[in-house]
This record gives structure tokens, sequence and C-alpha cells, in this order.
């Protein structure tokens, strides 16, 4: 029996857990060097699940990955994480440095296929834009007929101070080569552009002026080409009626003729917006568009209600995720409960100092541990299992004393010290008795405060002891298993883990549940290294 025990407690000590996040992170980082950059991010996913959160490691090979494919905008997430949770001992560091050159890499990317974009989109509203005027076009008489004049001076006389288009392309017409042409040609433009500017046919006037400039730089029609400009520009966002649309008027015509009614339009609809967002449970766009009515109007009709109700957006987001009970919850509360300092019933200075200090007892790491156990008698034994920092972990431990490998006789006594059994009658008891006990245990951990663990558990508890014999004569000696001790009994124990930077001890009690043991609890305690 007490060879089975040992061998026993020796396999369950070794037992082989799961794969551990290191293998999953080491795993991932194979992968990707092996350009295998969707299987990696798989990886570092499940590596973030088994331990229940991010970290640097993580966060930067993740950029890694997504630099690779080209996915600029998780790389730069994946970056600004590793900046925020990266520790200070990792700035001096070569690796630390070739993140922020990555992250310099990635800026200049997202900033280039914006502007790429920006370059698209003016080519496409010009495009929407000439294609809305020609419409117009189409329903429009043609020219007045032409009349040719009988020579170029006299045409000249005629036309010169003329702002009829057709009249001007009638000495066009007639004189192509004429020393005069540009200047009536200039005219022409102009004259074209104020009709169509008058006709609201704004796409035509910027043609018109644009050419009749490009002849002679006239302060007077620049001055029309931007009113043409700035109509079309107007007059297409009404016709798009999207959002985009009028804040590209404004950015291009800050103060033009429009400007109160884009206002009025972007005012209404950055509000509308962010309720009906904050109604989805979008959290992103809602505060995208209360910051966007905000940043544009700081003074608009609506700053008061908007403050008011992205105050309580924030407080109620925060709320939130302080329910989910986790540490990135946690945490989101924590920036959103700052964020909304200013607000009326911002969270006190205590409550985020009490969830400041939430967040560092989940976020202390989970630990096993491996090492010695005993007690008073019984010297040789070990324990092992882990702490962990939110949940219930496990732990095995076991002893014995020497009194385990006495070699001893073949016959039994009792309590009484009877000879009943010994073939040889000449012997007496020395008053010398040594124990023979075997605990194995296994129970739970559960952190009461930190940094003390309660234990509780049970197994079994085998039980003996050896009392010693001396012949008559004085030249023997023998140790003698007294069977009135013996017996095998549930074994229940209790107490303290304490962790103190790399060790572990421990301190309980126990107790065998049989008649036959006498005695009272069992103090017992231990030491061990955490890994």
């Amino acid at each position: 029996m007490k060879y089975f025990l040992v061998i026993l407690l020796t396999i369950v000590s070794y037992t082989v857990m799961a794969q551990s996040a290191t293998e999953l992170f080491q795993s991932a980082r194979e992968a990707y060097e092996n350009g295998e950059n969707n299987t990696a991010l798989q990886l570092l996913r499940n590596c973030e699940a088994t331990l229940r959160r991010s970290n640097p490691r993580i966060e930067s090979l993740k950029a890694m990955c997504y630099v690779n494919m080209g996915d600029w905008v998780n790389a730069s997430v994946a970056l600004t994480t590793y900046f925020r949770t990266a520790p200070p001992s990792n700035e001096g560091t070569e690796a630390h440095k070739d993140l922020i050159a990555l992250k310099e890499k990635v800026d200049g990317e997202i900033k280039e296929a914006d502007r790429k974009f920006k370059e698209k989109l003016d080519e496409k509203r010009m495009d929407e834009a000439k294609e809305f005027e020609q419409q117009q076009l189409s329903n429009e008489s043609g020219r007045l007929s032409e009349q040719k004049a009988a020579s170029e001076s006299r045409m000249y006389e005629v036309y010169k101070n003329s702002n009829d288009p057709d009249e001007l392309e009638q000495f066009l017409t007639m004189f192509p080569h004429s020393t005069r042409f540009n200047e009536i040609k200039f005219k022409k433009y102009v004259a074209d552009g104020d009709l169509d500017l008058k006709a609201s046919r704004w796409t035509p006037a910027v043609e018109n002026y644009t050419r009749a400039l490009e002849l002679y730089n006239k302060t007077s029609v620049a001055v029309k080409l931007v009113k043409a400009r700035d109509e079309q520009a107007y007059a297409l966002a009404v016709q798009k009626n999207r959002i985009e649309d009028y804040e590209y008027y404004l950015s291009k015509f800050p103060a033009g003729i429009h400007k109160q009614e884009a206002d009025v339009v972007l005012q209404k609809n950055y509000l509308r917006l962010a309720r009906e967002y904050v109604t989805a449970n979008d959290f992103y766009h809602a505060v995208f568009y209360y910051k966007a009515y905000q940043n544009r109007y700081p003074n608009g009709p609506e700053i008061e209600t908007v403050n008011a109700e992205l105050c309580r957006y924030y407080l109620a987001e925060a709320k939130k995720e302080e329910k989910t009970k986790t540490i990135g919850g946690v945490q989101r509360a924590i920036e959103l409960y700052t964020t909304a300092q200013q607000c009326e019933n911002a969270a006190s200075r205590s409550h985020l100092k009490s969830l400041n200090r939430k967040v560092k007892r989940w976020s202390r790491p989970d630990e096993l541990f491996f090492g010695w156990h005993a007690d008073k008698t019984n010297l040789i034994g070990f324990m092992t299992g882990g702490l962990k920092a939110r949940k219930l972990d496990w732990y095995i431990s076991g002893r014995t004393g020497s009194g385990l490998f006495k070699v001893k006789s073949d016959w039994k006594t009792d309590s009484k010290n009877s000879l009943a059994e010994s073939v040889n009658k000449n012997k007496k008891f020395t008053g010398t008795i040594i124990p023979s006990e075997i605990h194995a245990n296994l129970g739970l951990t559960k952190r009461i405060v930190y940094p003390f663990w309660l234990y509780a558990g049970a197994g079994v508890a085998a039980n003996t002891e050896l009392r010693q014999f001396i012949s008559t004569t004085g030249n023997e000696e023998e140790l003698v298993e007294n069977k009135d001790a013996k017996f095998t009994a549930l074994d229940l124990e209790g107490g303290l883990y304490l962790l103190l930077g790399p060790f572990v001890f421990r301190y309980g009690v126990n107790k065998p549940m049989s008649a036959k043991y006498t005695g009272s609890v069992t103090q017992q305690f231990g030491a061990a290294f955490k890994f």
C-alpha cells in the first residue's frame, strides 16, 4: 500500500497541463516568419483567449502581420495598443525603436491613402457636376443666328462693347486670323459665363470663366469664377443630399454664399445621426457625430444639448463596461469616466481609484508553484498547484516521515505491547514509538486578499506506528507495527498560501477522520518556488 501511494503522488505531481499561451505565441511567430499572416493572427487571437487579455508582445506581432498584409488601419490599431500597454522598460530596446519606425511608416501609408482618396473624390464630384449641368443644356435653345459684317474694322466697332455671345461668335467666325481675335474671344467666354451664371448653369459658367482667365488674368472675372464654383459645389451638395458633400462645400468655401444653409443642414444631421447611433448602440459612430457637431459648431444653437447628451452617453457606456467585470471592460470604463470628468454627475475620484485598484488586482498574473511540504513529524513531502487572481485553482500535496522507510518485523503487536504473535517471548518494549504516516491531498485555492489565498481540500491519510522492542539479553532490537494504531481514513485540511516575491509559503491544519486517531489537528507548513 505505501509504495503504491508514493508512486501515485509522484505521477500526479508531474501531470502535464494543456498547451500554454507561450506555445500559442511561439506558433504564431513561426507562422509569421513563414509568411502565413492569417494563421499567425488566428493563433494570436487564441493566445489572447487563453490569457483572457492581450499584451505588448501579442500586439507588436499582430502589427507586423497586418503590415505584411497591407492592412494599415489594423496595423495602426495594434501599434497604438502596444504603445499604450508597453512597460517603460521596453523604451530603450531596439525592438521598441523598430516599432516606433514601423508606426511612422503605417501613419504615412494611411495619410497617402487618404490623399489619393480625396483626389479621386474631387475628380468624381467634377464629373457628376458636368453630367448634372449637361442635362440642363439639352433643353436650352440654340444661340442667336449669326450676322456677318462687311469688314473687320466695322464689325469690331460694332461688337467691341457687345455682351452678346452670339454676336461675338460671329466676329470670331468671320475673322479667325484677326489681331483682335483673343480680345473678342475673351469677351465671348465672359459673356457666355455671365449667361450661364444667370441661368444657374454652374458647370458651363465655371468652364467659360476658366477659359477667359487663360487668355487674360482679370480680377473681375476671377471673382465671377469663384462665385460660379461656389454655386456649383452647393448645387451638387443639394442634389446628392449627403453629409460629406455639405462638408466638402464648406471646406472649399468656408465663407461661401450658402454657408448658412449648409451649416443648418449639417447641424441637424450631426445631431440626428448621433442619436440614431446611440439608439443602435453604436458607440463609435454616435461619439463621432456628437464630436463633429462640437468641433465644427462650438457655439451652435444646440451645443448645450449636444454636450449634455454626449456626457450622459459617456457615463452610461462607462457603467455598462464596468458591469462586464473584465479587465478590459473596467479599463474602458476608467477611460470613459475620465473623459467625462467635466460632465455633471461625473464619477468621483474615489470611484476611479477603486476601479484602478480593481484593474491592478485583476491584472496580476496567475501563478504556478512547486516545493516542499511537511508537518513536525512528517518532514518528507511536496506541494504543487496554482494561484489564480480571480478564479478557483487547484493544488496537490503529499508528505510522509522516515518511519515509512524503516525495516519492521514480520509479527505485529498492539497498544498494550503484546508479544502474542512473536515466536521469541524474551523481549520487552523500550518505550520508543516511531510514527509511519502518508498524507495525500487534493484541493482548491481561492484568493481572498492579495497576497493571501485560502486553500481547502481532502485526501487520504494512511497511518500506523512502529514500536521498538529489545531482547532481554540486550543484543537484538526490532521495530514492530502496532495494529491498534493502523488505519486509512479521509483526511480533511485547510489553511492559507502566502505569495512573497518568487516564493509561496503555506500554513494550515488537517485531521484524519478516524476513530483510531486520538490526536488533535495537525499543523502543517510548506515553502515553494513560483514559476
